[in-house]
């Protein structure tokens, strides 16, 4: 099953400008340089969506926002950005 879901999805690794993006974020937003650095990764790559239900649903940092999965407010959204 890992080995599917894993190659369905790309791994995304940091740029250069990662560190310094973080940073910028974590002061701006007051976010856990972990948060910080996941939010960085994911506007580099130019993802538009985070799921996480760790930050707030429906929370914007800069370009990427964030979709909490488990809410079911959220499932039509899901459907659309999962279905190939």
């Amino acid at each position: 099953m890992v080995q599917k879901f894993s190659g369905d999805f790309p791994i995304l690794l940091p740029g250069r400008a990662v560190v310094s993006d973080a940073l910028a974020m974590r002061a701006r937003y007051g976010l856990s340089i972990w948060d910080a650095r996941l939010l960085a990764v994911c506007a580099s790559h130019r993802c538009d969506y985070l799921l996480s239900e760790d930050l707030q649903d429906g929370a914007q940092y800069g370009t990427v926002t964030v979709v909490d999965p488990f809410r079911a407010a959220n499932a039509a959204l899901l459907s659309r950005a999962l279905t190939p």
